[in-house]
């Protein structure tokens, strides 16, 4: 890979390690064109994806993984790690730094392995980059991701309608066939072996495209799961977000009313206080005027005293 000769796209922030970007140098072929590297593994390892296929090796290792775009059935992000699944139904999983690395890296080999199955030669070229490999450790552009992830999704629509109209031809060409093979049965012993090929081989090859349609809604189903996990725990959240606000309310509640209960009983205390004080000012009355009286009598009963004993001494002198 040589960085003064072909424009190369660098994916990432880590440094390419150089036993590892020189062993993949060292595999290319004439006619191979690297497309984008990346280095990943703590900067152990370097993923190169070219025209042709996506390579990876490993600074001890060597290569670690070979596979050309009709071997790959395949490639996916699973947040920071690579998925590619082989047609043979091997998983590869390749662990990097950062979400953004790995999405990018599955759009341009998206792309690219669209371009390979494109029927004409030599449109490979049409995938590069126009970015330079100035640096090992520049960072890529902003904008690929958003344009990457749109190529995606228009080759994938393009895939399902392709694969629409596959259906719609191959279907009842296997139904005809088979009618037409099931009336000449009668007469040629060997036909019908020929009909159970010819249907098992149109067979297979809708299972294989049914099998890619179910991968496709898998990953579809994974992310509405997701989704529906991460509303969940948002859910649980504000419950008890929730559960916690009545709790704090409840708690409020009761001292409010303990502290109503408190001045309830101070009240009853200030009202039986009073109470008591008009009793004592009553009884006080009562005993004012009964020492009122008492003092009046004993008035009374004193002059009597005085007058009998001033008769009494009179009586004395006249006798």
């Amino acid at each position: 890979m040589n960085d003064e000769e072909i424009e190369i796209l660098y994916v990432g922030d880590e440094d390419l390690n150089d036993a590892a970007a020189n062993f993949l140098d060292s595999r290319l072929m004439n006619n191979e064109t690297p497309i984008a590297v990346s280095g990943f593994d703590f900067e152990k390892k370097v993923i190169a994806i070219t025209d042709q296929r996506v390579l990876i090796a490993d600074e001890n290792d060597g290569m670690v993984l070979n596979l050309r775009y009709d071997q790959i059935n395949w490639i996916n992000r699973d947040g920071r790690t690579l998925v590619i699944m082989g047609r043979e139904g091997v998983e590869r999983r390749h662990r990097f730094g950062k979400d953004q690395t790995v999405q990018e890296l599955v759009d341009i080999a998206y792309r690219q392995k669209a371009i390979s199955e494109r029927p004409s030669a030599g449109a490979s070229q049409t995938g590069k980059s126009s970015a330079k490999g100035k640096g090992r450790n520049q960072q890529t552009t902003q904008t690929l991701p958003e344009n990457g992830r749109q190529s995606h999704i228009a080759e994938r629509v393009k895939f399902w309608e392709e694969q629409d109209r596959i259906n719609q031809e191959l279907i009842p060409r296997v139904i005809q066939q088979s009618e037409i093979l099931t009336g000449h049965i009668k007469n040629h012993d060997d036909l019908q072996t020929a009909a159970v090929k010819m249907v098992r081989g149109a067979v297979e090859e809708s299972e294989s495209r049914i099998n890619q349609q179910l991968q496709a809604a898998q990953e579809e189903r994974q992310i509405a799961e997701q989704y529906l996990r991460q509303a969940t725990e948002e859910r649980q959240a504000a419950e008890e977000h929730l559960r916690q606000a009545t709790e704090e309310r409840q708690t409020q509640a009761a001292q409010w009313e303990a502290i109503a209960e408190e001045r309830r009983q101070h009240q009853k205390e200030l009202e039986a206080a009073a109470a008591e004080r008009e009793e004592m000012k009553r009884q006080h009355s009562e005993e004012t005027a009964g020492m009122r009286r008492n003092s009046r009598r004993m008035t009374v009963i004193a002059i009597a005293a005085v007058t009998l004993a001033g008769a009494a001494i009179v009586l004395a002198v006249l006798l």
